[in-house]
């Protein structure tokens, strides 16, 4: 990955990016951040409009900005178009999706695969995860219906019990009574069981949202690539372009 090649080079920061194209318009897509520790230090994205030559003078310039320092004279002359700068969007991490799957089971994964460009097994994930969550939790509803059903037949059940004065009667509303505590009682003991399940699901949803949540070295694969360094030996920024073949 990039901050690999950062730390073989033995440059302190680097800046990884990509270029997208529509017609005579270019947008580029930038993050600064520091090779030793990986934390992003500065993001920024700009759409450029003119011809290609001058998109390269562009990138230059974009490297000594987000460096902090003004880029030369003889460099801002040659721009041959036009070029608008903004601050780009928080990047997403593994964090924003696991705190996305404890709200809505799949929803982390869900941010990832689109964070990925629709990565197909992430969202497959969201989908288990979500139809998994609710399939339980709808089951978990009717285990609860039938436990509150039969702890009322059971005290129907036993009330008429003290009120019955014959004894076939007294019999019969004893067994329906017991049958209806019974069957609270099993009902209950499922929805426990079921409950410890879907939280361990739920548990487990989360983790695998950050343990597999959007970093730097997935976004990174299969894409065109800009790589500026900062050369601290020549105190300027240089410049790679890179696509993968695999």
């Amino acid at each position: 990955c990039a901050a690999e090649v950062g730390a073989l080079l033995g440059v302190k920061f680097m800046i990884n990016g990509a270029i997208g194209k529509l017609g005579d318009t270019y947008t580029i897509d930038a993050k600064m951040f520091e090779v030793a520790t990986g934390a992003a230090a500065k993001t920024k994205n700009a759409t450029y409009n003119g011809p290609v030559d001058g998109l390269i003078t562009e990138i230059e310039i974009l490297a000594w900005e987000m460096m902090g320092v003004k880029a030369p004279r003889s460099l801002l002359q040659k721009r041959k178009g036009t070029i608008t700068q903004e601050a780009l969007p928080a990047p997403k991490t593994p964090l924003a999706a696991a705190v996305r799957s404890a709200i809505i089971p799949g929803w982390g994964q869900l941010y990832t695969s689109n964070a990925l460009d629709n990565e197909p097994l992430s969202r497959q994930k969201a989908l288990y995860f979500f139809a998994g969550e609710m399939g339980a939790g709808a089951i978990a509803y009717l285990l609860y219906s039938n436990m509150n059903a039969s702890n009322d037949d059971t005290r129907k059940f036993h009330t008429d019990y003290l009120a019955a004065t014959e004894s076939d009667q007294i019999r019969s509303l004893k067994t329906k009574s017991d049958n209806a505590s019974n069957d609270a009682k099993s009902s209950k003991n499922q929805l426990s069981i079921l409950m410890y399940l879907l939280g361990a699901v739920h548990a487990y949803n989360i983790v695998d949202a950050y343990m597999n949540g959007p970093n730097e070295e997935m976004a990174s694969r299969n894409n065109k690539k800009i790589d500026l360094v900062y050369d601290p030996e020549l105190n300027q920024p240089q410049l790679r372009f890179s696509i993968a073949l695999d």
